[in-house]
């Protein structure tokens, strides 16, 4: 088994896990999930201090914990909204348009978010503009 598939089996195992990363289309998105998972670790962190009977097992649960509950999620979930955004800004319509911005991926006369398979105006509103490919530096 390559080191492809296998990243492939563990992200098919991590969106089983943690089914919100189908709603995770926008950054704010990830970020107010980051929280809220944060915020349930704290708890549970909190709720097991009492029965951890040494200090730095507790550390060190915490911190595994925040890694895989929160950071690693969170991690996926960028990296699909980065795909997400490299396949919006390939929608000739829009990356040709004025009212586009290619690193938010958003049409800026409407304020909606351009897919791929999306146009918010139809090809009503396009005025022409540059066209910008957006690829963010990872």
């Amino acid at each position: 088994m390559s080191l492809g598939t296998a990243w492939m089996k563990g992200s098919v195992l991590i969106n089983e896990l943690f089914p919100i990363f189908e709603t995770c289309s926008n950054v704010g998105a990830i970020i107010y999930w980051g929280l809220i998972r944060f915020a349930l670790v704290l708890v549970g962190a909190w709720v097991l201090y009492n029965f951890m009977p040494n200090y730095s097992d507790w550390w060190t649960l915490f911190f595994v914990a925040v890694g895989l509950v929160v950071v690693y999620p969170a991690q996926l979930a960028w990296r699909k909204h980065v795909e997400t955004v490299r396949h919006a800004s390939r929608n000739g319509l829009c990356a040709t348009c004025r009212h586009f911005a290619a690193e938010e991926t958003l049409c800026t006369k409407l304020d909606e978010h351009v897919r791929r398979e999306y146009t918010p105006c139809g090809g009503e509103g396009w005025e022409p503009g540059e066209a910008v490919l957006y690829t963010p530096e990872l």
